[in-house]
């Protein structure tokens, strides 16, 4: 006797691809936006169980990702991941040999960082940015918007800053693994 459970269920499965728009991995969950003729579907839910059983263990906002997505009470949620690339936009800071160029971050208006301190409890930290006096603030939104679980002290980092009510403020950030902890 089948059980509600036991439907099968890959005649209510769909292939669909689309760009990460956010994942928090401290949330354990993040959101899919559709490509053009799904977008009438709405934002997918990606769970971290489902990342992590079907082999990957990164993601990051733009990320592309194919996937078989199933219809539920809430919306549309990943069932099953087929495959997933890494952002274009992630991977324009670096030059075929893997380096990343002064000229290529001030063109994008990318500066280098150093994490002065960041508390989770806060939610808030700050940068130290050569050239700038003013410490820069990053808020924890930030953080796991770009789909980074945490930042550190001492830390090198890439940001975009944004001018905001006190002072200079970053929008985004990406993790500078050419350099290590000053």
């Amino acid at each position: 006797m089948a059980t509600k459970d036991s439907v099968n269920i890959t005649s209510e499965l769909t292939e669909i691809s689309g760009v990460v728009k956010w994942f928090d991995i401290i949330r354990g969950f993040g959101f899919i936006s559709p490509s053009d003729s799904h977008k009438h579907i709405g934002d997918i839910l990606l769970h971290v169980t489902c990342l992590r059983r079907d082999g990957y263990h990164t993601i990051s906002a733009g990320d592309i990702i194919t996937s078989m997505v199933q219809k539920g009470e809430c919306g549309y949620q990943v069932f099953k991941i087929l495959s997933m690339a890494k952002s274009v936009s992630r991977n324009v800071l670096m030059s075929p040999d893997g380096e990343i160029s002064n000229e290529t971050l001030h063109m994008r208006g990318i500066l280098p960082a150093v994490v002065k301190w960041f508390d989770r409890s806060k939610k808030f930290g700050f940068l130290a940015v050569k050239g700038i006096e003013k410490d820069v603030f990053i808020h924890i939104e930030t953080v796991r918007k770009c789909s980074l679980s945490g930042i550190y002290p001492k830390q090198a980092v890439f940001i975009r800053l944004d001018n905001g009510a006190k002072g200079p403020t970053a929008v985004e950030i990406y993790l500078n693994t050419s350099q290590s902890y000053a």
